[in-house]
């Protein structure tokens, strides 16, 4: 075979090879570790941009913004193709072009299963025809029919080298220093076409991704109350936290409220707090009275204490009954820290408002913690916790996902950087020798092109006048040796290269003169 047709075929063969590779990576199903998902349209949501019937791919991607159409997995019904119209959250909040309402479910990143890349309109017929007893038959018997033919083809081929082979013993067997380096070549191409592929899509993509982190923090108090009583109704003549008060004996107790505030990364904090008491009834009515004035603190945890009559809330609850003619048997006491604050949580201003309340019910023999017994002693009532977070925007090294394998963007520049360097030096190393030998001469052009059917000789062998025939170009000659499997005897003297095939009875000679090989 020809040495260009080699070539050709080996930049054919590397050509479809890289081509699989990428249509693998740009289709392989997330099932397989790929990236997309397959989206048939079976409603009328989504109208008029998709229709019932097409088949909708969806990518991965790692930011979804307002106003692209995703594909979410609903816990009931299944996969939802519509388009975001706002966030809540680290939650994306979805509707359909053609509804009038907003999806009741709102998926976060881990349930959406990609962004709308490729619409094929009307293809989900065809894949339900596929689908039926017919299609598969059909889909069936065509790719037996593919395999029978390619396998068929390649032991004709075998068949047809080994017959080759034994039919002229003279023929060389061993792989000459060039053809091991054209055997490179397909390698070689593979390489530089995967790295050109691979560095399409590094840098097609920025080097960093920009995502939300969320910082947690977490406010926590701590509620106890106490006050001195009579020996002979509390143990140690003290009241402590969790006992019922019995405010026939006891006028006025003291409650006291620790409070932290806590953040990984908490570098400033300011702020107020303000104590009130709030005295209710389920109807609605209340009454406030402050406790303790706006005070401003500049640390992250503090102490309150303060003061409560309880004769004072008696008086407030007499004067509502004289003026309304309203009795209840119980009402709600709450005492309330307001905690107003601002923060820098990580480089992010965070303004927010922690109010707990230490409640108790009062009725006419008691002041105890509500959701208790007098007898109960849970202290969960008295612990108060609330986290919250607070998102800050971060840029984090990109990634390609290929087969299933995460690569950093940078990573994906240099490695296709490398193998295209890799793959261009060796291919030239292969080639540069056959360029400078094409450009010798039409000998040198000769030895390259068939170097298979030449065997180079010190002298050529007598042949009779009359039986030798000149043909006018050395394609000719070969041509006929290998129709004959007939190796080419080729002598070099001077300026002369002579090229003699012998058959038989007759010896076919093609001569060259090549003045410039020498001078050069």
């Amino acid at each position: 075979m020809k040495y260009h047709h080699r070539f050709g075929s080996y930049v054919l063969t590397a050509t479809i090879l890289i081509g699989m590779v990428a249509l693998w990576i740009l289709f392989a199903p997330t099932q397989f570790g790929g990236k997309a998902s397959y989206v048939i349209i079976a409603g009328a949501s989504m109208e008029p941009s998709l229709h019932s019937g097409d088949l909708v791919v969806a990518r991965q991607s790692g930011i979804y913004e307002i106003g692209d159409v995703v594909t979410y997995s609903h816990p009931q019904v299944g996969p939802i193709i519509h388009r975001i119209i706002d966030t809540s959250g680290d939650r994306y909040i979805l509707q359909g072009d053609n509804n009038d309402w907003i999806d009741s479910f709102q998926p976060t990143d881990e349930v959406i299963l990609g962004k709308s890349w490729l619409t094929l309109p009307g293809a989900a017929k065809a894949i339900k025809h596929l689908r039926t007893p017919l299609g598969l038959t059909l889909l069936s018997i065509s790719v037996g029919i593919m395999v029978l033919v390619t396998i068929t083809r390649d032991r004709t081929k075998e068949q047809n080298e080994s017959n080759r082979t034994k039919g002229n013993k003279s023929l060389p067997t061993t792989n000459t220093f060039s053809e091991v380096r054209e055997g490179w070549i397909l390698p070689l191409l593979a390489i530089l076409f995967g790295g050109v592929l691979l560095g399409f899509f590094a840098f097609s993509n920025p080097l960093l991704d920009t995502v939300s982190i969320e910082i947690p923090y977490q406010h926590r108090g701590e509620f106890s109350y106490y006050a001195d009583a009579s020996p002979s109704v509390y143990d140690q003549g003290m009241i402590e936290t969790g006992d019922a008060i019995f405010h026939s004996i006891v006028r006025e107790f003291d409650v006291r409220f620790e409070y932290e505030f806590s953040a990984p990364t908490l570098k400033q904090i300011t702020g107020d707090y303000q104590v009130i008491l709030e005295l209710s009834e389920p109807n609605g009515w209340r009454r406030r009275v402050e406790l303790i004035p706006a005070t401003t603190f500049t640390k992250n945890e503090f102490a309150i204490s303060t003061t409560v009559n309880i004769t004072r809330i008696q008086w407030l609850i007499g004067h509502l009954q004289n003026r309304t003619n309203f009795n209840l048997s119980a009402y709600d006491v709450r005492i309330i820290p307001l905690i107003n604050l601002h923060a820098d949580i990580a480089g992010q201003e965070v303004e927010d408002r922690f109010t707990p309340s230490l409640h108790f019910k009062l009725n006419e023999h008691q002041l105890f913690l509500n959701g208790t017994t007098p007898f109960d002693e849970s202290k969960e009532p008295l612990n108060p916790v609330e986290i919250n977070v607070v998102e800050r925007q971060q840029q984090i090294p990109a990634t390609l996902s290929i087969l299933g394998l995460d690569i950093q963007v940078e990573n994906a520049r240099w490695i296709a950087g490398v193998a295209v360097a890799i793959a261009f030096i060796g291919i030239s190393y292969i080639l540069l020798p056959i360029v400078q030998s094409w450009r010798q001469g039409e000998s040198s052009r000769i030895a390259l092109q068939y170097s298979e059917i030449l065997l180079d000789v010190e002298k050529l062998p007598k042949t009779k006048p009359t039986q030798t025939i000149n043909v006018s170009s050395f394609s000719d000659l070969a041509k006929l040796a290998q129709l004959l499997r007939l190796m080419v005897l080729h002598h070099h003297k001077g300026f002369i290269h002579t090229y003699l095939l012998q058959a038989n009875e007759a010896a076919y000679q093609y001569s060259l003169r090549e003045e410039s090989i020498e001078e050069g």
